[in-house]
């Protein structure tokens, strides 16, 4: 997940020679937590470490096992670090160090892990204990057996692509692989079969499209079903569309080509959340 993060501030990074390090532990366990959530907390801190550097620096990302139970990410920066004042405030949900226009938003975002640890068994947040000691993530393991994750009906995908003929071979391709699928070519079309009260568990949907495009089609959809599970699927992606479709709830946002298999998992592990949401047809 966190190279996948990556994948959205890997330019930004880059246009202000901020060099990024990676150090990921390669035999990590599973863990089962909101994915979309993680997705953008990950996003969040990255993407202040970079502000906060402002240009030529250094972000380190380490991931690690603590032990049995625990797993832990440092971010790291060599920018100019927080003060007390500030450290004891990024939780607020709107507060910022920025001034004028800039300060403008939803603060630095770090509100939603709060909430996150809340909702998620055995996961917490440590702050940094001083101005020059990194953002430590912790999580604690949360992993269910095997019967726990399986759902027992299959699961129900909707393809919104205006692009038919990509649409429907792949609705023929999962609905082989024992999954129950259609698609349809746009945004309005997609709306008249939830309706119908045909309600899918997981939407691919494209983001370029005639009448309603895919993030604005997400925002609608998430308004009428809010357990609705998303993955934008695209092959006129940005990174700013990426990190737009994060904050309206997206789950996933996979580029074209995907390989079929890659694209089943993500499904899959969309549809789990969706599940362990209570929102399983």
């Amino acid at each position: 997940m966190i190279t996948e993060v990556l994948g959205f501030l890997n330019k930004e990074a880059l246009y202000h020679n901020i060099e990024i390090k990676l150090e990921l532990q390669s035999d990590l366990p599973t863990i089962i937590s909101d994915r979309g959530q993680l997705q953008q907390i990950f996003l969040n801190i990255i993407n202040n470490a970079i502000d906060a550097i402002v240009k030529d620096g250094e972000l380190r990302i380490v991931t690690s096992k603590k032990s049995a139970e625990k797993l832990q990410v440092d971010i790291i920066d060599n920018g100019p670090g927080m003060q007390p004042e500030i450290l004891d405030n990024i939780f607020e949900p709107f507060f910022s160090t920025k001034t004028g226009k800039e300060a403008l938003g939803a603060g630095w975002g770090f509100q939603s892990p709060t909430a996150w640890s809340k909702n998620w068994a055995g996961t917490s947040l440590w702050k940094a204990p001083s101005a020059k000691v990194p953002l430590l993530l912790l999580f604690f393991q949360y992993v269910l057996s095997t019967k726990e994750r399986l759902p027992m009906n299959k699961i129900k995908v909707l393809i919104v692509d205006d692009e038919m003929e990509f649409a429907s071979p792949l609705s023929e391709r999962l609905n082989l692989r024992n999954f129950e699928s259609q698609a349809v070519a746009c945004a309005e079309d997609a709306m008249s079969l939830l309706r119908a009260d045909w309600r899918p568990d997981v939407v691919l949907l494209d983001l370029k499209m005639p009448g309603l495009d895919g993030l604005d089609a997400l925002s609608v959809f998430k308004q009428f079903d809010p357990n609705m599970e998303i993955i934008i699927l695209t092959g006129h992606g940005s990174t700013a569309s990426g990190i737009e479709g994060m904050r309206r709830g997206l789950f996933d946002y996979l580029m074209k080509p995907v390989e079929i298999d890659s694209l089943v998992q993500r499904v899959k592990a969309a549809a789990e959340k969706k599940r362990l949401a209570g929102g399983h047809s």
